[in-house]
């Protein structure tokens, strides 16, 4: 009896006869270059404006030299927020000064340690500043090439899974759905987790087909880069490796029993975690509290749990002034406290927003529901296109595209998950894992179409397979 890989290559028609791939070579590059080529153009046309959050400080109670120091650089730079954070590290990375926290230092020129995202990012962008692209301008362009490489690869993944005519329709898909290229610009790390994001989803389809130790290694390296681009990925860890083992195993792919199936699964994951180990450890030796991929919990879930984000018409969103800045003191956990590293704030921050959501614990039913109904455009999609227009700097009409393009790639979906199973009997939880990693992490913050990014891979390649199959369909009906 044949296995399911076995049968598979026999009906499918060959991705790499002499002809076919050459065709497929050009079709594959024409397209990524215009995808490429739009990338850029649409960089270069939208005009960017930071969200300054600096400003507001300054103007109150905040209001002193180092504060206006820091506003005036925001300004000069051209960004704010997340993305003057990654811009500034990254700088200050080449100066010798170690993953410490910009504002601190362009303030009052003290150092401190800062782990409010974890590294990728930042170490990317210190990689294009030593190749001479230092201005944001510069990384923007080269965020767009990032982008499209991501789109090369989706394309390899879907070629992988269904073959040449799925990978030709994935790639014109990735290049052309806004969800694949509206972060191009916004100097944040969504750029780089979808690019890791798509590697791994190829990566685990090839090791599929060819399950070695070397291979589990592989993956979790491949994985540990994702929660180096995005802490919540680290759930990969057992989103990936569990499900290919047990479908492996399942279907006799492995040459010995349920030892080899465990064995597979802890090398990936010891691999990843091992492949963190720097960063945990850099974390660990250098904050006051046990730090280990980010110290950003504390403030996501104070300004994601309370009043103004309970109820009212930002529901399941978040609120800094409200949450954060003018947050009442409770006698449960008292005023924050005026010293102590980002550890120590994490951790009060983080009490906070546990503490207001056990004594908010019947509300909270409601508040999950909008918060995944924002982040994939079912809760008031009016009001996120605005928010993401104002918050993210997303351009107003390319957002539109997206949340309507995304209704319908996700339709698509649904079928192309059906036809993994039923026509190339394969695993689709390579998937489905990072859908999953979303619904978890909205689940347990706020809701934002920025956090769906690291489900675009998985729209992507199995909005192009069903597709793809209703061409091989029509093909059939004419015969």
């Amino acid at each position: 009896m044949s296995s399911p890989l076995e049968s598979q290559t026999e009906t499918r028609p060959s991705l790499f006869s002499l002809d076919s791939k050459r065709k497929y070579i050009i079709c594959i590059t024409v397209i990524i270059m215009a995808g490429l080529a739009f990338r850029i153009g649409f960089v270069a046309s939208y005009e960017f404006n930071g969200f300054h959050q600096y400003g507001t400080h300054c103007l109150g109670k905040d209001n002193y030299p180092g504060c206006n120091r820091f506003f005036r650089h925001e300004v000069k730079t051209g960004i704010g927020g997340d993305a003057l954070y990654y811009h500034d590290q990254a700088h200050l990375l080449l100066e010798g000064k170690m993953f410490v926290l910009p504002s601190a230092y362009y303030e009052t020129g003290a150092i401190k340690p800062s782990a409010s995202h974890p590294p990728l990012y930042t170490v990317t962008l210190a990689v294009e500043d030593v190749l001479g692209l230092k201005t944001v301008d510069d990384q923007r362009i080269a965020g767009c090439f990032l982008g499209e490489l991501s789109v090369l690869l989706l394309a390899v993944a879907a070629g992988r899974i269904a073959g040449r005519r799925a990978s030709i329709v994935a790639a014109i898909i990735g290049s052309a759905y806004p969800g694949m290229w509206i972060f191009d610009g916004t100097d944040m790390s969504e750029i780089v987790s979808i690019l890791v994001i798509s590697f791994l989803i190829a990566e685990t389809y090839r090791f599929i087909r060819h399950p070695s130790r070397k291979g589990a290694i592989w993956l979790g390296i491949i994985i540990a880069f994702a929660s180096y681009a995005r802490s919540e990925l680290i759930l990969l860890d057992v989103l990936v490796p569990i499900p290919i083992a047990f479908y492996l195993y399942r279907n006799k792919l492995l040459y010995d029993t349920t030892k080899k199936a465990v064995g597979l699964v802890a090398i990936t994951i010891a691999s990843s975690l091992i492949t963190l180990g720097p960063w945990i450890g850099f974390n660990l030796s250098r904050f006051s509290k046990p730090e280990f991929l980010s110290t950003q919990l504390g403030m996501t879930l104070a300004v994601s749990n309370c009043n103004e984000v309970y109820s009212g018409q930002f529901i399941g969103f978040w609120d800094l002034p409200n949450c954060l800045e003018n947050r009442p003191v409770t006698k449960s956990v008292g005023p924050p406290p005026k010293k102590g590293d980002e550890s120590v704030l994490d951790s009060y921050w983080r009490t906070v927003g546990l503490h207001y959501i056990r004594d908010h614990i019947s509300q909270l039913p409601k508040v999950i529901l909008a918060r995944e109904g924002r982040v994939f455009w079912l809760f008031n999609p009016g009001q996120q296109e605005n928010l993401n227009a104002f918050v993210e700097q997303w351009n107003p009409s390319a957002d539109v595209a997206f949340r309507w393009s995304f209704y319908v790639l996700a339709i698509a979906s649904i079928f192309g998950g059906v036809v993994i199973k039923r026509k190339y009997r394969l695993p689709i939880s390579p998937l489905i894992g990072p859908v999953l990693v979303v619904v978890v992490a909205v689940f347990v913050t706020y809701g934002t179409t920025r956090f769906q990014s690291a489900a675009e891979p998985t729209i992507v390649i199995l909005s192009s397979i069903a597709i793809s199959r209703g061409f091989d369909l029509k093909s059939i009906n004419k015969t």
